[in-house]
């Protein structure tokens, strides 16, 4: 593992980029990156984000649902059958659709 540590770093020199050591971590078993929990298991929506999600305002207008569905949509590989689930609120965004 120390090998390939060390030709990632080293072809780093190579390209001319530089890590800040401050945001480096080496040996962890998991890491949150944008949003996903990444790990031995795969990679899954990070609980933080779905807390946000489970905590959204109530939609009471068409902005709001368009929110609420690309907040949503921005996980869809992890919900199934999403694009069922999220039709009848994309339903709301129609013109000449009453808002109910």
């Amino acid at each position: 593992m120390m090998d390939n540590i060390e030709k990632f770093l080293e072809y780093l020199r190579e390209v001319n980029l530089k890590l800040n050591a401050n945001k480096c971590e080496f040996f962890k078993n998991e890491i949150t990156i944008l949003g996903f929990v990444v790990n031995a298991d795969g990679v899954s929506p990070s609980p933080s984000k779905l807390e946000k999600i489970m905590n959204f305002p109530r939609p009471n207008n068409v902005s709001g649902i368009r929110a609420f569905v690309n907040l949503c949509g921005f996980y869809r590989r992890h919900i199934p059958a999403f694009a069922n689930i999220a039709a009848p609120m994309n339903n709301l965004l129609k013109k000449k659709v009453k808002f109910d």
